[in-house]
């Protein structure tokens, strides 16, 4: 009966080390919030998951909502779900739009969200379709693998569903 426990203890301890490992070997350092004030923002909240993770959700003056999930390791991801108070037919111009309104609040970003405004608009002047979970560079912000990139996913009416993605770091 020793022995179970012991060996049920010792796999509980090396599961909670294998747990915590990932976190002591992540380069990312602690997700910060992108809007630090409430400068420019009716309501804002952020909300830390663990060390590398966490979740902010805000509303812009002009009513845009925004809910941002700070992740990644060795990758840098922010994933953006914009509800845009007025309605866009382009997802693209919609999500452009938003960044630009963030930019211009300044935000603690490792992100140049105009660049990733004007490579979006870019897109959507090109006609080029746009097709979902393909990554698209960000042309000024960063070279080689340090490339900013982003990332449009699915998601229900009147959401705008993105990434902004950096790395491997």
């Amino acid at each position: 009966m020793r022995k179970l426990l012991l060996a049920a203890s010792l796999w509980v301890v090396a599961g909670m080390a294998a747990a915590q490992a990932p976190a002591q070997d992540c380069v990312r350092s602690e997700p910060q919030p992108l809007l630090p004030s409430a400068h420019g923002v009716e309501a804002r909240q952020f909300r830390r998951l663990n060390t590398h993770e966490a979740v902010e959700s805000f509303t812009l003056r002009s009513g845009d909502r925004f809910r941002v999930e700070h992740g990644g390791c060795e990758y840098v991801v922010l994933s953006f779900s914009l509800r845009p108070a007025q309605a866009n037919s382009s997802r693209l111009l919609a999500a452009a739009q938003g960044l630009r309104q963030l930019a211009a609040l300044k935000p603690a970003a490792i992100f140049d969200l105009a660049a990733a405004a004007s490579a979006m608009e870019a897109l959507a002047r090109s006609g080029q379709a746009l097709v979902n979970g393909q990554e698209y560079p960000v042309p000024g912000d960063g070279e080689d693998f340090l490339q900013a990139r982003f990332m449009f996913d699915a998601a229900p009416r009147g959401v705008v569903s993105f990434k902004l993605i950096r790395g491997p770091l």
